[in-house]
């Protein structure tokens, strides 16, 4: 039995159990089209499949409807955030785990794995009858308690008690290694430290080994600046288009605006909850962007297609403000300047920042600032919020907060993340075939 003679049963089986959520689907596609989605002309049972994917991430509902098929029962809700882990959910590629440990009352459990070359989805609990809410963060080590080096974060931080929580672990040029230690910090919420939860997490080689990686080597010019598509790497948790740029380029290329299509019509976006890009440990320069991955799905050839892009001037990458008067020199087009206060031994910095699309915050400043004799500083944090005031010139603008801690000066040297955005007037296709 062939994928779509599985998903015809399958969605059978979902008519009877959903009877009542009529119109999701239908609900589901317009979602899709407000957001710029095309799905094209597909075969018609491709096209039931594309959209049920959606309403699974969509709707809560539907994703209990799921669950009563055996495999997704634990982790279909849980998934939702990512297309990719769905899919990998509902094609049973998990590694199920049974690893407990209990204290002061407390107990937690890691349940499931979804886990390939690239990276480790860990699936864990934190429960005590007591009913109390609790805080975690996580540690990644190797077999031998030494860095990993990976990246690592955490997903459903507002997680009740008893609710199935996740971390993503990710591996850049390195391969995921046979075995991780995870070491999971506890405490209560409002309260104390509970304990520190370590687990040996021994993977499966079936899952580790999985991936595909597609030579392309072709360069694409996209507003005047040479971008070579090195290579594409399909994985079940995600997909990688690994890039280079030509030196001569005048801006430096800080985000990549594509999507992935079949040759029968199907789209696989980017990655829009997670990791969406990364860096080599050789180059501060954005290396590789991240997809919706392919990997369960049939395909004759792919296309890479690229519809935008973010630069970052190469001359314009500091901008100076006077957190006295409020002077500023090189703000780019979509932040304004909105006010400094003064808080501790440092200073809290507001810009307002024109909203690019509905519910997304962009980060408009890198993590490091200057002063004027070019020290550098780490800003240790910033925040996001959406204005609630309008006047007759008021667009829609959100206010990004910046904490320059421990900051005694005036006058500070911020570093832009990206000064303008690109929208192709003709998407930029690559073909990749094997």
């Amino acid at each position: 039995m062939n994928r779509k003679d599985e998903y015809n049963e399958w969605l059978a089986e979902l008519e009877q159990t959903v009877s009542a959520l009529d119109g999701t689907l239908i609900r589901a596609q317009k979602r899709r089209r407000r957001k710029k989605i095309i799905l094209g002309p597909i075969l018609s049972v491709a096209a039931v499949f594309a959209l049920f994917v959606v309403a699974v991430n969509s709707s809560v509902k539907v994703a209990y409807a799921c669950s009563q098929i055996p495999i997704l029962k634990e982790l279909a809700e849980a998934v939702t955030f990512s297309r990719s882990l769905t899919d990998a959910v509902e094609n049973e590629y998990v590694q199920p785990m049974n690893l407990t440990q209990e204290e002061d009352g407390v107990t937690v459990s890691v349940e499931y794995l979804i886990v390939d070359q690239k990276q480790v989805n860990v699936f864990f609990r934190i429960a005590s009858e007591e009913e109390k809410e609790y805080n975690v963060s996580p540690t990644v080590l190797t077999r031998d308690k030494k860095s990993a080096g990976c990246a690592y974060g955490m997903k459903n931080h507002d997680a009740k008690n008893g609710e199935l929580r996740s971390m993503t672990i990710d591996f850049l040029d390195e391969d995921v290694p046979d075995g991780l230690v995870v070491k999971f910090d506890v405490s209560e919420r409002g309260a104390g430290r509970v304990g520190v939860f370590e687990f040996l997490l021994e993977f499966d080689p079936q899952f580790t080994a999985v991936g595909k990686v597609y030579e392309i080597n072709k360069t694409v010019l996209l507003d005047g600046n040479e971008i070579i598509i090195r290579r594409m790497e399909v994985y079940p948790t995600h997909l990688r288009v690994n890039i280079e740029e030509s030196t001569e380029n005048k801006d430096e290329l800080k985000g990549l605006e594509f999507y992935i299509k079949t040759d029968w019509g199907m789209e696989f976006e980017t990655v829009s909850n997670g990791i969406v890009a990364h860096g080599s440990v050789d180059t501060p320069e954005i290396t590789s962007y991240r997809a919706d991955s392919t990997y369960f799905y049939e395909a004759d050839h792919l296309e890479i297609v690229i519809t935008g892009a973010d630069w970052l001037d190469k001359s314009r990458e500091l901008v100076y403000v006077n957190l006295l008067t409020g002077e500023t020199k090189g703000l780019p087009e979509h932040v304004k300047y909105g006010a400094a206060v003064k808080l501790g031994g440092g200073w809290a910095v507001t810009f307002d920042v024109k909203i690019k699309e509905e519910d997304h915050f962009d980060q408009n400043f890198a993590w490091r600032y200057y002063d004027a004799e070019g020290n550098e500083y780490d800003m240790n944090a910033r925040s996001h919020m959406y204005k609630d005031s309008m006047d007759e010139d008021y667009e829609e603008y959100y206010e990004e907060i910046v904490h320059l801690s421990e900051y005694p000066y005036n006058e500070a040297w911020l570093k832009l993340q990206y000064t303008h955005s690109w929208e192709a007037e003709e998407p930029v296709a690559i073909l990749v075939q094997e």
